[in-house]
């Protein structure tokens, strides 16, 4: 994945992670607010490590590792992936408007029809 402060680099036979700091722009500072990090190995069950902090955090009242809007952004992002293999297009995304700027055809998977009862309110 590449950010523009950071790029993460992963594989499908590795289970680890490494954090390169993006080297800065014409603009930038020299200085990037991200630190190098490698990880060649997550031990145990991710989705029971998920669970048990957000067990925790609901006794202790912290905010989770992953919070809502973490995880809502993380899957916008994949569903963007999704539809734009679904539309065969490349696609602008307004983050803070949550659409699609360059095409209406996909901005209409961005919803879809919910089962009854459920109503997106």
């Amino acid at each position: 994945f590449r950010g523009t402060l950071a790029n993460l680099y992963t594989g499908a036979e590795a289970n680890g992670y490494e954090i390169v700091p993006s080297r800065p722009g014409q603009f930038q500072t020299a200085r990037s607010p991200v630190k190098a990090e490698k990880r060649d190995r997550i031990d145990g069950d991710l989705t029971d490590q998920h669970t048990r902090d957000f067990l925790d955090c609901v006794g202790s009242r912290r905010t989770c590792r992953c919070d809502l809007e973490t995880g809502h952004r993380s899957t916008t992002f994949a569903h963007l992936a999704n539809i734009a293999l679904a539309t065969r297009s490349r696609l602008e995304w307004d983050a803070a408007n949550e659409r699609i700027t360059n095409n209406d055809e996909a901005n209409e998977l961005l919803h879809y029809e919910y089962r009854r009862p459920w109503k997106l309110g």
